[in-house]
């Protein structure tokens, strides 16, 4: 057993359930006959993921050192941003979404070796602001951010 047979199959099994749980979404009255309803896309991607994780299961591997290698990888970063993840869902609804995803991508961004100032700040405020631009302006999902209410944007 490889490492990528063994995330071919962690990646199966997450598929299967995320394809079985499409079938809970409930429809609109009516809708069931239609072409395209609430759960086809997310049938289509659970067949997708599910026939990519079956293919890595399936195909030769270039890696024949099995758990071998799993000994050299570096754990800490992923350790770190799945801590950095938490922390971003804990906070986004009390800080805001633009304080929070901006300090989420600094911090990733920290995580994955970036040093320069300029270009953490360059490339996690402005990106964040857009996102929240497109989610709550062009889209109009709203997005309760305490922050902006408290500078009286929103």
């Amino acid at each position: 057993m490889t490492k990528d047979r063994v995330s071919g199959f962690v990646l199966l099994v997450i598929s299967l359930g995320y394809f079985l749980s499409a079938y809970q979404i409930e429809l609109y009255p009516g809708s069931e006959e239609d072409f395209i309803n609430a759960q086809t896309f997310p049938k289509a991607i659970g067949l997708a993921a599910i026939l990519f994780a079956f293919l890595i299961m399936v195909l030769p591997s270039k890696d024949d050192e099995g758990f071998a290698s799993w000994k050299t990888m570096d754990w800490l970063r992923p350790a770190a941003l799945c801590v950095l993840m938490i922390f971003y869902g804990l906070t986004i609804k009390s800080v805001g979404f633009l304080i929070s995803t901006s300090v989420f991508l600094i911090g990733g961004f920290l995580i994955l070796g970036e040093r320069r100032i300029w270009m953490l700040l360059l490339a996690s405020v402005p990106i964040a602001a857009g996102f929240e631009f497109i989610l709550d302006g062009l889209l109009g999902i709203y997005i309760a951010d305490p922050f902006l209410e408290w500078l009286g944007v929103k």
